[in-house]
């Protein structure tokens, strides 16, 4: 678990680990927004007027990787495939209106935005090689990280329209059967990667005091992508999940240093983030 303040111009990183917390100076955070992480790197995101800049920063060995291109600030989550120091890392930002995504690879020196369809999706994750989409309707999407570098570095003498034409190519589109459908309530739906399986967790909610959602439960489903079923899971075992709309985690109790597993942390998602809106908005968590 992370916590992030600001102290004498830069920022103080909190983890525990172990039944241990842990403190590390992270200066190059300081006035910028910790946007989330991956392994060892932290992905920190400055916001330039209309337009956010990132770069990943190793908390171990301080040092900067990969400073991307500016992107619009109508991006608000960031899924990696690989470490930085990966080739053939791709990294994707999921707009707030859930009908496109951007996609980057090192060597590029702008970003591919991707039309995917009015409401396509309600959340996405990477596992296994695949970013996965979800839809309202509890269908997938799926794209090979992989595969799309070719088309991302494609020389378009279109103005990027035949590489967005490429990469919506790779998308693939899967039916996924339901048979325990969620409790009928108003529901927000997130995906989480957990020991190599795709799960789907659903927050059940009403709408509370009009500022904030207040939940009534969570239901969690596991894709059986041979079978292409969700299939609910009863217990989380070991797991706990940590489920919100910049980022899902899933990690294991024991190795947390933790005998407390099968339990969901969540955000409580201001209303006015429920479809639209980003973490750029003043009434946002403001940065370090």
């Amino acid at each position: 678990m992370v916590k992030i303040i600001a102290r004498s111009g830069h920022a103080l990183v909190y983890w525990r680990v172990e039944n241990r917390v842990r403190e590390q100076s992270v200066p190059e955070a300081s006035g910028r927004y910790l946007y989330g992480s991956f392994d060892d790197w932290l992905i920190v995101a400055e916001l330039l007027y209309s337009k956010v800049e990132f770069f990943f920063w190793n908390r171990f060995s301080r040092t900067k990787k990969l400073l991307m291109p500016l992107a619009w600030d109508v991006y608000h989550r960031m899924l990696v495939s690989a470490s930085p120091n990966d080739p053939n890392c791709v990294v994707l930002l999921l707009a707030s209106y859930s009908e496109r995504f951007a996609c980057w690879a090192p060597g590029l020196d702008n970003w591919h935005g991707v039309f995917m369809g009015e409401d396509a999706f309600v959340d996405a994750v990477f596992c296994n090689g695949l970013f996965y989409f979800v839809s309202s309707e509890n269908n997938i999407y799926t794209i090979d990280s992989e595969a799309m570098i070719s088309p991302m570095k494609e020389k378009d003498i279109h103005g990027g329209t035949r590489n967005n034409q490429l990469l919506r190519d790779c998308l693939r589109l899967h039916q996924v059967a339901m048979p325990v459908k969620p409790t009928r309530a108003c529901m927000r739906r997130y995906l989480v990667e957990s020991c190599g399986e795709v799960l789907l967790v659903c927050r059940l909610f009403w709408r509370g005091d009009g500022k904030f959602l207040t939940s009534r439960g969570f239901e969690v489903f596991k894709l059986d992508a041979c079978q292409m079923i969700w299939v609910k899971m009863e217990s989380l075992g070991d797991r706990i999940l940590f489920v919100g709309r910049a980022g899902s985690r899933s990690f294991s109790a024991a190795e947390l240093g933790s005998d407390i597993g099968n339990r969901i942390y969540f955000v409580n998602d201001e209303m006015h983030l429920l479809q639209q809106g980003t973490e750029w908005e003043d009434s946002s968590p403001k940065h370090c």
